[in-house]
């Protein structure tokens, strides 16, 4: 049997430590990179059921947001991007046209430009319990299962 695999993209460990526990909670298998570009050759190899990007990644983590949405093996593989408030500018209205185009919702959860929220949800960071459900809700049946092999980056 196949688990559904969750991506994990965050540099800070403490919050990557407790996204793994939430996406192991939610019966996913974690996959997890510290950096985009790490994030970029795990997405290489797999497909993900779904991307869980922190905010903390700034520019970065919006540019990963922008080519998986603009990529046609991956665009339709729901993107969550968590974070503190402060966080989530690059996300947000102010900048990058091409996340909001991709269909991101501002940090209050209105779509913005009249786009659908999927595939990218950018919100406020959710306690752990919240997170699980989030997840949970986030992964559909038609969601991609990991392939067998050795993801590791």
């Amino acid at each position: 049997m196949t688990r559904r695999a969750i991506l994990i993209v965050s540099s800070i460990p403490a919050q990557l430590g407790a996204w793994r526990t939430a996406v192991r909670r939610a019966g996913c298998l974690s996959l997890e990179a510290s950096t985009v570009e790490r994030a970029r050759a795990l997405l290489q190899k797999i497909r993900p059921s779904l991307i869980l990007i922190s905010a903390a990644l700034a520019a970065d983590g919006a540019s990963l947001v922008t080519s998986v949405a603009e990529d046609p093996g991956l665009s339709a593989v729901a993107i969550l991007v968590l974070g503190a408030p402060d966080q989530l500018d690059p996300f947000g209205q102010r900048s990058e046209p091409r996340v909001r185009a991709a269909g991101a919702e501002a940090a209050d959860g209105r779509a913005e430009g009249g786009a659908s929220p999927d595939p990218v949800m950018v919100r406020q960071e959710p306690d752990a319990d919240e997170l699980v459900m989030l997840l949970r809700e986030a992964l559909t049946p038609a969601a991609a299962a990991l392939p067998a092999g050795n993801w590791s980056v």
